[in-house]
This record gives structure tokens, sequence and C-alpha cells, in this order.
């Protein structure tokens, strides 16, 4: 078992304390030494402390700023074998203690591991500004819809996704209002309408100039991010129904967006399928799906080992030359199988599998919704139109429909007609 020095001791001993399973565990620092996890293998510690890591440029990419380190100040991720993520925020010695507890079931939702993090991350960025301006020690408080939504706005699936659910969700319109977004703090598992919302929220505020920045400022200091405060000190306009107008402008604008495919197309996405399933011959000719494979182990250790080797390979050089978003796709399933090639524990083998089957269905799902919407130009164009002029199973809002027909002809003139 690894040493730890000093408060990092007291936190793995509360941690074993409270979940006996973790007992016999290793402990795995990341690089930066930002973040320590207590889990019974290294392999997968070491999986969560470089997503981690990874998780924590990406804010500082948004934010655009850098996240200083803290001498003393790690988050704590304890891996359980069962239970809902936990998140948690103590004082011990004067220092604040960040810990993350997961579920090593892999029956978690991946957005609400996430936030989890991301909401660790910013009190850990409130901590370190109090101390730089000589403000009482805290246990920080951050709004949940700013945690959430600054967890989905980092990487271009979550922000498709999102503008794809506010365009669709058939929500009254009292619950769309910045203010309603503003005040919830119970975002269930599953609750992806109010989630996206969210999402677009903190797009919103990052749109404006420094008024994410206020807003950060804000909860720093603890004091409460109101929708009067809001609209006047931090998007300043003249009244908190002046920025809901503004809010609804933008959300509008959603359905506007058109997200750049590169040649993207469902013909695409069927060929990289056909290749996700995992052949071999032991003697006789196997193939198993991907959910198969991790039980498969157990059977044909040496055969599924060998075959998932070379299936990463492969994975790696089939989307060379076509759009990025088939290459991201192939890259989480190549981490699947490359956790399989190496013995990687169940658990994280079926985390990594949730992960690239929830990038799939949303890839397809854009994808349909946009080859859907192409048809329905076309059809406008040689006035052939039939059926309801919104998106099947998508909804445009339809006072936008002419803005967003003129939105995308435009950016094609553009990119036809680019030197």
């Amino acid at each position: 078992m690894a040493r730890v020095k000093g408060d990092g001791l007291a936190v793995f001993l509360l941690l074993l304390c409270l979940s006996p399973v973790l007992a016999g565990s290793v402990i795995t620092t990341s690089a930066s030494g930002r973040y320590r996890v207590v889990g019974p293998d290294t392999l997968e510690n070491t999986d969560y402390t470089r997503w981690a890591e990874d998780m924590t440029l990406q804010v500082e990419r948004f934010l655009g700023m850098p996240i200083p380190l803290m001498r003393g100040s790690v988050v704590e991720m304890a891996l359980e074998n069962s239970g809902p993520v936990s998140v948690s925020c103590s004082r011990s010695e004067g220092k604040l203690q960040r810990v993350l507890a997961l579920s090593r079931t892999g029956q978690v939702e991946y957005d609400l591991i996430q936030e989890g993090l991301i909401r660790l991350v910013l009190a850990g960025i409130v901590e370190r500004r109090r101390q730089e301006e000589g403000l009482p020690d805290v246990i920080p408080a951050i709004p949940r819809w700013l945690s959430v939504g600054l967890a989905l706005n980092l990487d271009k699936e979550q922000v498709a996704r999102n503008r794809k659910i506010v365009v669709a969700a058939a929500m009254e319109p009292g619950l769309i209002r910045a203010s309603t977004v503003m005040g919830w703090e119970q975002l269930p598992e599953g609750w992806h309408g109010r989630q996206a919302l969210c999402g677009i929220l903190v797009a919103w505020i990052n749109s404006v100039p420094e008024a994410l920045d206020r807003v950060l400022e804000r909860v720093v200091r603890q004091e409460p991010v109101t929708p009067l405060w809001l609209a006047v000190a931090g998007i300043r306009t003249d009244s908190v129904e002046g920025m809901e107008a503004l809010w609804k402008e933008f959300r509008q604008l959603q359905g506007c967006a058109i997200q750049e495919f590169g040649g993207l197309s469902m013909a695409l996405i069927d060929q990289v399928k056909a290749e996700l399933p995992l052949e071999f011959k032991s003697p006789e000719p196997v193939c198993l799906h991907p959910r198969e494979v991790i039980a498969a182990r157990k059977k044909w250790p040496g055969a599924v080992a060998n075959a998932a080797m070379v299936k990463m390979e492969r994975l790696q050089v089939i989307t060379i030359g076509k759009a990025p978003e088939l290459g991201a796709l192939t890259d989480l399933y190549g981490r699947f199988y490359e956790g399989v090639a190496s013995g990687a524990w169940a658990p994280i083998l079926t985390w990594r599998l949730s992960r690239a089957e929830a990038a799939l269905k949303r890839l397809e799902s854009l994808t349909r919704a946009r080859e859907a919407y192409l048809d329905e130009m076309e059809q406008g164009a040689t006035g052939k139109r039939e059926g309801p002029a919104a998106l099947s199973g998508v909804g445009l809002v339809p006072e936008l429909e002419k803005s967003r027909i003129e939105s995308y002809i435009d950016g094609a003139e553009k990119r036809y007609h680019k030197p």
C-alpha cells in the first residue's frame, strides 16, 4: 500500500472507516498531485487520475485561466462497491478536504460522475481565491446549475446534445426561464432536459464578456447568485425581464446552430459499427458483441486478449481521413479493447464501454437529425415539402425555420467560395 503523509492519511483512514470494502486498497496520485484515488486496482486508479487531470485541463480551457495547485489539498476519489455518486467537502485542521465517492458497478451515469468532479474543482478554485484575498475559511457552496452547466460544456458532443435537447424538449414556457434554471438544486439521474438547460445557461453567460468571471467572483465571496444580481451585475441588463428576453433569444438560437460533421453520415457510422464486434477462433469462429466480451474473458482468456489487441489496432486506422467525430468514437472503443487486452478490472471496462456506447448513441441521433434536416431543406428548395416543417423527433421552433435554413445556406456558400 502506498504511504500517505499528513492530512492525506487522516482522510484515507476516514474513508476506510466509512467504507470497509476499501480496506487493503492501494492509493494512486495523479501526475500533478491534484487527485488521489483509493481503490483496489492500480491500473483502474491510474485511469481515473488521468481522466480527472483531463477534466481539469478542459475546465481551464473553458474558463480561460489556469487552476493553481494548492499544497496539501487534493481531491480524494474513493472507489466503492455500490451506492450513488457522493460529493463531500469538509475542513480538517484548517484545510479543505474534498471527496468524490464512486460506485464500481459501472451503473451510474457518466454525467453525474463528471459533475461531481467539476463541483469539487470549483470548490478548490473558491478556496484558493479566498486564501489569496484573505477571506475567512468556509466550506464552499457551489450553485448546482453552475457545476452541472460547466460540466456539460467541456466537449463538443455534450454541447451538441444540450442544443438538441433544448430544441426538442416539450417543456412549459415557465420552466425554461433563466430564473427557474438558477433555482434548481435537485437534478436526478436521467433528467437530461434540466441538465441540458443548465449547460445552455452557462454557455450563454460565458458568451457575455466577463459575465462568467463576475459570477465566479460572486461565488468566491460566497454571496448568492440571484436572478436579480445576474441580470444587473452579471449580464448587466436593466431588469430580470430584460435578462429573460436575452436568455430566450439565446435559447432559440440553439435551433439555428449547425453542427459541422465534415462528411459524417449514417453509412459511415454503420461501417464503424460493423467493426466493433470481437472475432476470433477457439477453435470454432466466435463473434462477440462488445457487451459480451467482458464475461467471455473467463472462458477464453488468451484468445480474447489477443483478439482485443488486434481490434484496438484496427480501430486506430479505420477512421483515418474520415470525420473527426468517428475518430473520437473509435478512440473510446479502442480504450475499452485496450483494457480488455491488458486484463483491466471488469468495472472499469464496463465504465469505458458505457461511455463509448453513449457516444455512439448520441452520434447516431445527431447524424439522423442532420440528414433529416438536409432532406427537409432539399424538399423545400424543390417545392416537394412533405410532412411537418420540423425535424422528425427533434422539432424546430417554427419562427426560426427560415433563419436556420438561411444560416446553413450562408455557411455552405462561404465554405464553397473560400479560396
